[in-house]
């Protein structure tokens, strides 16, 4: 989810409060004008109710707003333009985002998970930069609870702007509520902005359940509506061994999301985009086993009314490659076909797809010989192709290359499948060493010696801040932990991982977004006990 430029400074408070992993940035803030008490509310207006357990709590809407749910943020706004650009230099946008008191304030003693201590946390940054509008706090009454809120202001490309920061907290849920609108628009905006804060109620959040829509038949398409963070679950029955295609049309602006699952309650296959506008496709899913599958539509982004239906489909295409091989082939639009290869354990492959026509951005899946996801790649090659180049598996035995398109395209494509050499370094406690991630080697392996219940540290940074990643290995070759993000400035970092076994392990990193130099470091804490 990418939330609009301002305010840097909630960006750690966002994050704590609903794991969104959003992308907040702030530009150099220039003079605003004087913060001053809010404007008075006008007389009752049409509202409209607005039920959000998952998230704990309940308010209302004026009825000309309109409403979306991205990533877990319940978003209202005065226009559906300026819901879908979530930019409030184009208009009056509120953002409510909620969570446990345990993961907001997961280092604080008791009697400081307040609602004031969340205020004053996620406006010690924002005050810190120049020129940063600030007005009095004040105890902020909602519909019959209480906690505190500040008005705010700051100029976004050269538009000054009017806000609102409100927050509350219980032992039960922790809410931030920020509210903006163009100061131009600001006395039309409030009022409205208001009444939405005054109806709001905070309670436990729940679980999202799966609600039950019913058993769906083959080539029968069926409308229903999804309610907003809803899961909505429907069954199909098969004899086995069938091959369906499961389509998924949204009717309005917003984003659906596939999973289909099998009786034992395991993910089969999933899907967001394949079917074009934002739209979910499984195209040529094989119902091996007989059975009831349930298959769950929920939204990326939005909510809304939408057409499902399972179709008679066809099996993909696909093959068996050998080292060498380069085939061609042609993708259905949401199709992915499968080639699968035999390897060795320690082999490193380079696979290109490469697309011709109206196919433009393919994309790669590697799957190991229990059908578990490697790795995967979309613009690595030329163009907008798909490049897997130097990556080295973990087990002997049948691997599977799932080749589709990532823009909902169709159309012909060769895929190429080779060995390449790779080298391996050695690693021990207590070394950092350093290398660089090239386009030809995006991957660097290292190797250690591990003795079951050692504690080990491995992390992989980057020198020009780059988005490292690792994955570690035991000595079946089978992967155990991965990390993106838990060291400094989007870095990789394992810590404190206790090996299960004695024998050698292997350390893969890689980059997730540009290559370059790097410093790998391996340390050993105090072994653990039994």
């Amino acid at each position: 989810m990418n939330l609009p430029r301002p305010l840097r400074w909630l960006g750690a408070i966002l994050l704590l409060t609903v794991g969104l992993g959003c992308n907040l940035t702030v530009p150099f803030l220039s003079p605003t004008p004087e913060i001053v008490p809010t404007v008075p509310p006008t007389p009752a207006m049409e509202m409209l109710p607005l039920e959000f357990p998952v998230g704990g709590f309940d308010l209302a809407y004026p009825a000309d707003w309109v409403v979306s749910e991205q990533d877990g943020a319940i978003v209202l706004a005065s226009s559906q333009d300026v819901a879908d650009m979530m930019d409030w230099t184009t208009g009056a946008l509120i953002i409510v985002l909620s969570g446990l008191p345990e993961n907001v304030f997961a280092d604080a003693a008791e009697e400081e998970r307040t609602a004031e201590a969340l205020l004053n946390q996620s406006l010690e940054g924002f005050r810190a930069q120049d020129d940063a509008q600030v007005g009095e706090t004040e105890v902020r009454r909602f519909a019959h609870q209480e906690g505190v809120g500040v008005p705010i202001g700051w100029t976004e490309y050269g538009i000054p702007l009017r806000g609102y920061l409100a927050t509350y907290a219980d032992a039960e849920v922790v809410v931030l509520i920020l509210a903006a609108a163009p100061e131009e628009q600001w006395e039309t905006a409030w009022p409205k902005m208001e009444s939405i804060l005054s109806s709001a109620v905070f309670y436990a959040p729940t679980e999202a359940t799966p609600e039950k829509r019913g058993n769906l038949e083959r080539d029968v398409p069926v409308k229903a509506t999804l309610k907003i963070a809803g899961v909505d679950e429907w069954t199909y029955c098969s004899e086995g061994d069938e091959y369906v295609t499961i389509d998924v049309v949204a009717r309005g602006d917003w984003d659906p999301v596939l999973d289909v699952l099998n009786e034992d309650g395991e993910t089969v296959a999933s899907d967001d985009d394949s079917g074009g506008d934002y739209n979910p496709r499984l195209f040529g899913l094989h119902l091996e086993a007989p059975g009831c599958y349930a298959l769950r539509v929920s939204a990326y982004s939005g909510y809304g009314d939408y057409e499902i239906a399972v179709r008679t489909g066809e099996a993909p295409g696909g093959g068996s490659l050998t080292y060498g091989d380069t085939v061609s082939s042609n993708l259905a639009l949401g199709e992915r076909e499968t080639w699968t290869f035999e390897a060795q354990a320690g082999d490193a492959v380079r696979i290109s797809m490469v697309g011709s026509g109206g196919l433009t951005d393919t994309y790669l899946e590697l799957l190991d010989p229990d059908g578990l996801y490697l790795t995967g790649d979309d613009d690595s090659g030329e163009g907008n192709f798909a490049l897997i180049a130097g990556y080295m598996l973990p087990v002997t035995g049948t691997y599977r290359i799932s080749a589709l398109s990532y823009a909902s395209q169709s159309g012909p494509y060769t895929l190429t499948l080779e060995k390449v050499p790779v080298t391996v370094q050695s690693i021990a406690y207590g070394q950092t060493l350093t290398g660089t991630l090239t386009a030809d080697a995006p991957y660097g392996y290292w190797t250690f010696e591990g003795t079951e219940g050692d504690r080990v540290t491995i992390s992989m940074v980057g020198i020009r801040a780059m988005d490292t990643y690792l994955e570690l290995y035991g000595p079946d070759g089978l992967y155990l932990i991965g990390d993106d993000d838990s060291g400094a400035e989007g870095s990789a970092l394992i810590l404190d991982y206790v090996l299960p076994a004695t024998g050698v392990y292997r350390i893969a990193g890689r980059s997730l977004d540009e290559t370059g130099p790097y410093t790998l470091s391996l340390t050993r804490g105090s072994p653990s006990g039994p």
